[in-house]
């Protein structure tokens, strides 16, 4: 599914490529509950971590044409710029809110 390659699990299962991988996703977590149960937690780890870091991922990038992020540089450097700026305006607003309730961070 990374691939974009959902004919092969279409031609395997015999329906929609999306509903086989949502299939998997809640097959994994009822395998999870179930694992749980049963006190068996390093097979429901296992389980979980192909759930999330397999199934659900595929699930969520399928269709999604890979890109070099040298393609796209300076989208990117204009991105982490402006979120470091933006999170630093944020805090010291919310540094601001609290001294003019009174509140201060520095020992007396």
């Amino acid at each position: 599914m990374y691939n974009n390659d959902g004919d092969t699990i279409v031609e395997k299962y015999g329906y929609n490529e999306k509903q086989v991988l949502y299939n998997w996703w809640t097959a994994c977590g009822e395998m999870d509950k179930d694992l749980k149960r049963q006190k068996k937690f390093n097979e429901a780890k296992t389980v979980d971590l192909l759930k999330n870091k397999a199934v659900e991922t595929s699930y969520n990038y399928y269709q999604i044409a890979p890109q070099k992020i040298s393609d796209r540089l300076w989208i990117v450097i204009f991105s982490l710029v402006f979120y470091v700026i933006y999170t630093l305006w944020y805090g010291f607003g919310i540094m601001y809110l609290f001294e003019g309730w009174g509140l201060e961070l520095e020992d007396h």
